[in-house]
């Protein structure tokens, strides 16, 4: 993925171009993972709708596909006999043949060897290939394993958290970062930590290995270059957003991409800036170094650097209506390079393909505002209704970089990248405010015309499917969650309406398969959310109050979620995405946050034949965890920009509407009834996907209440058979018992 070994992000083969069209492949969800180019130029990917490709630039055909049971999010890597391993977030390495066919496979699921507090089981660091022929990959169990394929695990070592980057390789020893902060270099053979180094704040790139230096980026907006024999700190620079990207090193250079939009080529042996070049939105797919320096940019520009940085060619990948980052990293061929994007496309483009660029008409000097989509894109129609950013870009001297904005007379997101306003058909807004460029504070005033598309009147559907959930600001999120929350969706059928008023009832299933098995995490969960609303002209505002709303690992505590979808032609689309929180809220739910059962939740942490050894192994990775919370407190989080300085988060994103699966349940509802202030309602019958709820309303309306921390549904076999709702302390007057999407009974108060 990275050319080699020690991830210096170099191409291993000479360029020979082919006359080859540019080809776009679509799969049915977002790529977030780095596709790997082997022999034959053949290119193998796995994407978010839980299939692996193999795909043929050349004829622009998929060769085959290979089903799996979750989301795929990391790079494969290519064996010395063609056997293809991937990485799952099912907790599965396979090995496919180059046909497609199932070799062999490891399953963390099954494995229950290891003790670990972690809540989910994926393979979110890119599984890798080392000197000795092992596989090396980190789990978000807070391992990285190093497995003999065909074998099995020969060591599995501990961190403090989960592990995104790829290892790296140098004399007898393997490189990994984790979330617990640290920088670990461990023994190739046997997992023995020889060093350990911590750089202050979370690290989600792979180390490069160059002359004696292992390089990464971390959220706290530096790279750092420590020593491979000692880890000792040789420098360390600063960038101007969080650095998820990996390092590419071209000969004494270091060239890495940040949140903040720009490129920097470093000194490999100071960290000096020798140059930077601002590409337009957060880079966090990283750069690969050919005959030019290959850059993945956050907007859907696929670009091409010279060696001093200027801009030798750009490439749109986007396509209308769709999230169009390119997170995946480039992956260099011999006739041509792959990239992937959140939109679902792989992208392949022949060398030589794109003519040289033009140079760009310079901007006026001083500020310019540019509305952002829901989905991130600059330029494009949104929908009445619809919250979307307004970037404030800076020009000077024929230089335009962004501007940090300071106050603005609307919500301005917490890392000052976007004011927020709601599109309001056929009017122009008024944005006044200050930001900052460099050192310098600015003013702006600005009347703005948002493009916009309009809706078209029609009939509600009864339900659908909130899917591909995005928040694209703060910028920090994607490099957070992006393809945790892409992967996720919330089931929403409409219980009721009249007149204008909706009221919806949202169910989000996270961590099972369609019948409700585990797949990728220990625990399975199900979500809850009211939601208050109106269908008016084709448009439909949904917002549910108090929620927690899933981020894979853990859920969230939300003060307030809105989604808005538009009827476009005869069918309904998604818009924007709004989600909103403060840290005394989180504060406040963490102790109700405890899953019922926590302690029988605790010896499930322990392997199924426990060791007396484990009890240290466990307090060695909780240790390496709690130290986190002092970090936090002395504002660990601060170079985020994730909140604001009152301690609020505001997010804007986007979603896509998909139909609801059809399901037919069994499960017959045998009484419900009030209680010792609790609404039961006991069940028999149904299957373990079923999701009971129940709902409050209050003179006709939903009642905001914590639903996913006060409904509590007992299971026998997997199977429902007891709901019951906390409502003590709830003003409410009657209570719907719902199956799924369906009311079934009304329980009035009294």
């Amino acid at each position: 993925m990275r050319g080699g070994s020690a991830n210096l992000g170099r191409a291993r083969l000479a360029p020979e171009p082919r006359d080859w069209p540019i080809r776009s492949f679509p799969t049915g969800g977002p790529v977030f993972s780095t596709p790997v180019i082997g022999a034959g130029e053949q290119i193998y990917v796995g994407s978010a709708d839980c299939c692996f490709y193999r795909l043929d630039p050349e004829s622009g055909r998929v060769v085959w596909r290979a089903q799996t049971d979750e989301i795929i999010d990391s790079a494969a890597c290519i064996d010395s006999d063609g056997t293809v391993w991937v990485p799952g977030g099912d907790g599965r390495i396979y090995g496919f043949d180059a046909d497609g066919v199932e070799r062999w496979r490891y399953d963390r699921m099954l494995d229950r060897t290891r003790v670990t507090p972690s809540t989910i089981y994926w393979w979110e660091g890119n599984v890798v290939l080392g000197p000795n022929g092992w596989l090396y990959a980190g789990n978000d169990d807070f391992y990285l394993y190093a497995i003999e394929p065909y074998e099995g695990v020969r060591w599995a070592t501990p961190t403090g958290l989960h592990i995104w980057g790829a290892p790296a390789f140098e004399d007898e020893r393997v490189f990994v970062p984790s979330f617990d902060r640290c920088l670990y270099a461990l023994d190739l053979e046997t997992g023995r930590v020889r060093w350990r180094r911590n750089l202050g704040n979370f690290i989600a790139s792979s180390p490069a290995v160059a002359e004696g230096l292992v390089i990464v980026g971390s959220f706290d907006h530096h790279v750092t270059a420590v020593d491979a024999a000692d880890g000792r700190v040789v420098w360390r620079t600063p960038t101007g957003g969080p650095v998820y990207a990996s390092a590419a090193v071209d000969d004494d250079q270091v060239v890495i991409g940040s949140a903040d939009g720009v490129v920097y080529g470093l000194d490999l042996r100071s960290g000096a800036v020798r140059w930077t070049r601002w590409l337009g939105d957060a880079i966090r797919g990283s750069v690969a170094v050919g005959e030019h320096l290959y850059v993945p940019g956050g907007d859907g520009w696929l670009t091409a650097l010279e060696r001093d940085g200027s801009v030798k060619w750009r490439h749109d990948t986007r396509r209308p209506g769709t999230l169009c980052n390119l997170n995946a990293s480039v992956a260099l061929g011999r006739h041509g390079l792959a990239t992937a994007s959140a939109s679902g496309d792989i992208v392949y483009v022949p060398y030589g393909a794109v003519p040289d660029a033009r140079p760009a008409e310079p901007e006026r000097d001083g500020p310019r505002l540019v509305v952002c989509r829901p989905g991130g894109a600059a330029g494009e129609p949104v929908g009445p209704g619809d919250t979307v950013g307004v970037r404030v870009l800076h020009s000077e001297g024929g230089v335009t970089l962004p501007g940090r904005i300071l106050s603005a007379n609307g919500p301005v997101c917490p890392d000052g990248s976007q004011v927020h306003v709601k599109a309001a058909p056929g009017s122009a807004v008024r944005l006044r405010g200050t930001y900052r460029a460099g050192d310098v504070e600015h003013a702006f005033d600005e009347e703005l015309e948002i493009p916009w598309v309009e809706s078209r009147e029609g009939p509600l559907c009864e339900g659908f499917r909130a899917s591909r959930l995005s928040v694209q600001a703060p910028s920090i999120v994607p490099s957070f969650d992006q393809i945790g929350l892409a992967s996720l969706s919330i089931d929403i059928g409409i219980l009721k309406r009249e007149g204008e008023r909706v009221i919806a009832w949202g169910v989000q299933r996270f961590g099972m398969d369609e019948s409700g098995s585990a797949v990728g995490v220990p625990d399975p969960r199900v979500l809850y959310y009211a939601f208050d609303g109106t269908w008016r002209d084709g448009t439909l505002e949904l917002e549910s109050g108090e929620c927690l709303f899933e981020v894979t690992a853990f859920p969230v505590p939300l003060t307030r979620l809105r989604l808005v979808a538009q009827r476009r032609g005869d069918a309904l689309v998604g818009g924007s995405l709004v989600a909103e929180t403060d840290a005394r809220s989180v504060l406040r739910a963490l102790p109700s946050s405890l899953p019922s059962g926590a302690l029988a939740r605790m010896r499930g942490w322990f392997p199924d034949e426990p060791r007396l050894a484990d009890l240290g192994v466990l307090a060695s990775i909780g240790w390496r965890t709690l130290a986190l919370l002092p970090a936090f407190l002395r504002g660990m989080w601060k170079p985020w920009g994730l909140l604001g300085e009152d301690g609020k988060f505001h997010g804007v994103g986007g979603f896509q509407v998909a139909d609801s699966p059809e399901r037919k349940s069994a499960l017959e509802l045998v009484e419900a009834r009030l209680q010792r202030g609790r609404v039961v309602a006991r069940w028999r019958g149904g299957d373990r996907a079923d999701a009971p709820g129940i709902l409050l309303l209050r003179d006709g309306r939903p009642v905001a209440w914590p639903y996913s921390r006060r409904l509590h549904t007992r299971r026998e076999d997997g199977i429902p058979v007891r709901s019951e709702l906390d409502v003590r302390g709830a003003e409410w007057d009657e209570a719907w018992v719902l199956r799924d999407h369906e009311r079934v009974a009304v329980v009035p108060r009294r």
